[in-house]
């Protein structure tokens, strides 16, 4: 009986020395495995600024003569007078390079005589430029450019003065007829202009020719 006893505590002391044995084993596996450096060293936050878009552009709704013209009611279209639209795009605070395009997109009541041409103004003389193929939504009459000081630093003061003549000569062959017909109906010229601007790809050259 006494010899049972024995057994069963030998037993019994085997099976916690065992139990230990594995515990400490799994603890030293465990400190190796996890037993590395590892320490937040630093963090911080990154930032980058959106490019500001801030392009704006007015077309003058009333056609202005291109000089004081005598023998016609000031401001009235007639055989021998011409005018132009002035049309004005600022890159006031934008942050990036915008190219510019202006559409005639239609030409209502024209006199059949009348023709339309780029212009350019020095001083108070308007000089007429290359012939516009006028109306149409999908050709722009004239581009331009708005770039920023030397290309890296925004430009608030650029910006672009465009002018679209408009000009009836007062003879032309066999144009009479048409003319008088033109005045008999004395209607109203309306001409739609829209001008659109892009951003100019980043990655493109420096300068873009108009």
């Amino acid at each position: 009986m006494e010899n049972q006893k024995q057994k069963k505590s030998v037993g019994t002391i085997a099976l916690v020395v065992l139990l230990l044995i594995v515990t400490i084993a799994s603890l030293v596996l465990a400190t190796y495995a996890w037993a590395k450096y590892t320490e937040k060293v630093g963090e911080g936050t990154a930032t980058a600024e959106v490019a500001k878009w801030n392009v704006t552009s007015t077309v003058d709704g009333t056609a202005q003569y291109t000089k004081e013209f005598t023998h016609v009611v000031p401001v009235k279209m007639a055989p021998g007078t011409s005018g132009v639209i002035p049309v004005n795009v600022k890159l006031n605070d934008t942050d990036v390079c915008v190219k510019y395009e202006i559409f005639v997109d239609t030409v209502e009541n024209k006199p059949t005589n009348v023709k339309f041409y780029k212009a350019t103004k020095s001083g108070d003389v308007y000089s007429k430029g290359a012939e516009l193929t006028v109306p149409s939504t999908t050709t722009a009459a004239i581009t331009g450019y708005l770039e920023l000081e030397n290309d890296n630093t925004n430009k608030p003061d650029a910006e672009g003065n465009e002018y679209i003549m408009w000009d009836w000569p007062y003879e032309t062959e066999n144009g009479d007829e048409a003319d008088t017909a033109d005045g008999k109906a004395a209607k109203t010229m309306s001409v739609k202009v829209r001008v659109i601007a892009t951003q100019v790809d980043p990655n493109s050259a420096a300068t873009i020719d108009d």
